[in-house]
């Protein structure tokens, strides 16, 4: 997964960078680089920014392979369409006749603006 900052000017895989919340501040580093730190968010105030990490964290789960099911599995159409509805964020399409070939797209996440945030009080 790909991670954009809130300004739009960097973008980082989610996969090697840690982020790090830091009052109203969410901030990375790539792995392994612990000298160099970059804001990539900041918001009024530290729920907000709990917040936007929330939502990255849920924008990252579900992420799994590529899933490739043979011919063998014979699927009818009521089955394919349950796998469709099942692999939201993914791409479903019959490779042969009765083969399945479901690949991950990339997905995206940019960090939200200060006011796209709401929480609670």
């Amino acid at each position: 997964m790909r991670v954009i900052s809130q300004n739009g000017a960097i973008d980082v895989p989610y996969e090697m960078t840690a982020f790090h919340l830091a009052g109203g501040m969410i901030r990375m580093n790539m792995v392994g680089d612990t000298g160099k730190v970059t804001l990539m968010a900041q918001y009024e105030t530290p729920e907000k920014a709990e917040k936007a990490m929330e939502m990255l964290h849920k924008a990252y789960t579900g992420i799994m392979p590529s899933l490739v099911i043979d011919r063998n599995a014979k699927l009818d159409e009521e089955s394919m369409k349950a796998l469709i509805n099942s692999t939201a964020g993914v791409f479903v399409k019959p490779a042969n006749a009765g083969d399945i070939d479901v690949h991950m797209l990339p997905r995206i996440f940019q960090f939200p603006t200060d006011d796209e945030i709401e929480v609670e009080e």
